[in-house]
């Protein structure tokens, strides 16, 4: 089976890249031929190809909305289409999902989603939820399946009624299994907190720091691991 893996960021690595990455990665091991599709010329485009994993570049495809750079993107997603002629379309993330959506259904693709977390979840500011809401009331009747990767997110689908409960699916991400080594150590002395996620509002690291804050007369540690994009000095918090 020909597979496109079609998704927004290079520039950041996440869990949605690694998804990607180790997706493709056992689709190749099962026979499956796999190109990934991102946006940008990031770190993941590299990552991808040390694994062997072909990858095109979309220069157009980026988060942010911007109509007329959209349209280009959406463009370059049909003409990709046309050439490959995948058997099936995987869309992740929102910008990805929506243009990829509309592009599969045109081009009578079979298309999937895989909501790693939804635009219009909680914190989101007002018109951006509703804005985001509107985008994939359109576009969620293009996927043939949509995949949620949390109850959570699979609730607040139902919630604002963004696709038919037939439609949409729960499947949690999973990892390789872990080394001894790398296996936690709950009788540490101190004990030692590691939060691995992107230094971005969504991930909440404001609620971890809360947490541990009344343990602030006891030894510990906490390690905060992941990339912030706007370089903010988090030794102040």
């Amino acid at each position: 089976m020909k597979i496109i893996q079609l998704i927004t960021r290079s520039d950041s690595i996440g869990g949605a890249q690694m998804h990607v990455l180790e997706l493709s990665r056992e689709l190749q091991r099962q026979g499956h031929e796999v190109l990934v599709a991102v946006g940008g010329n990031g770190p993941f485009i590299p990552l991808l190809q040390e694994h062997g994993i072909p990858v095109r570049c979309l220069p157009d495809l980026i988060r942010p909305i911007r109509p007329w750079t959209d349209f280009k993107a959406f463009h370059s997603i049909r003409n990709m289409l046309k050439e490959v002629k995948p058997d099936l379309l995987a869309t992740h993330s929102s910008k990805a999902g929506w243009l990829g959506r509309l592009a599969g259904k045109l081009g009578r693709i079979p298309t999937l989603f895989t909501a790693h977390s939804w635009a219009f979840t909680e914190g989101v500011p007002f018109l951006a939820k509703w804005l985001y809401i509107a985008a994939d009331l359109i576009t969620a009747p293009m996927a043939d399946k949509i995949i949620n990767v949390s109850h959570f997110d699979y609730m607040l689908a139902k919630t604002y009624r963004v696709a038919k409960e037939s439609k949409m699916t729960v499947i949690h991400n999973g990892i390789t299994d872990l080394g001894k080594p790398l296996l936690a150590n709950p009788e540490a002395i101190p004990p030692r907190f590691v939060m691995v996620a992107r230094m971005e509002r969504p991930k909440d690291h404001l609620t971890l720091l809360k947490a541990v804050a009344p343990l602030a007369g006891q030894p510990w540690k906490i390690d905060f691991m992941g990339q912030d994009p706007r370089e903010r000095n988090w030794r102040n918090l």
